[in-house]
């Protein structure tokens, strides 16, 4: 998952599923998408950079962040996220988490990231 400074949060389906930031950026007319500045995490999401959650958007309340989810994400459940900060996880299903999503006023747009295979070690 990263946030760009022009606010837009891609939320992939973990380690196991590879895919290219690059790929999506152009799928949304981004110049690019990575790990937001700590200060900007807090400024957004009110999350630090360990613990980055979709969670974090009710924070958001004036709705600038853009939500990118994998649809590959949707089909796995329960889904596991920090709330708000990594010391535990909690789960929810990829239904409820898109009615919480939308419940902030937040449009969900669901996109194929697509995926590569990881390199087989050296």
């Amino acid at each position: 998952m990263g946030i760009e400074n022009s606010g837009q949060l891609a939320v992939g389906p973990g380690a196991d599923h590879l895919f290219e930031l690059k790929r999506v950026a152009r799928a949304v007319g981004a110049a690019g998408l990575g790990s937001a500045a700590p200060e900007i995490l807090w400024h957004a999401l009110g999350v630090t950079p360990d613990a980055i959650t979709p969670f974090g958007l009710i924070n958001d309340r004036e709705t600038r962040v853009r939500v990118l989810i994998d649809r590959a994400m949707l089909k796995i459940s329960p889904l596991n996220f920090h709330p708000l900060e990594n010391t535990a996880t909690t789960q929810i299903s990829p239904a409820e988490l898109v009615r919480f999503i939308a419940a902030g006023g937040h449009k969900v747009e669901v996109l194929e990231f697509g995926s590569r295979e990881p390199a087989l070690p050296a």
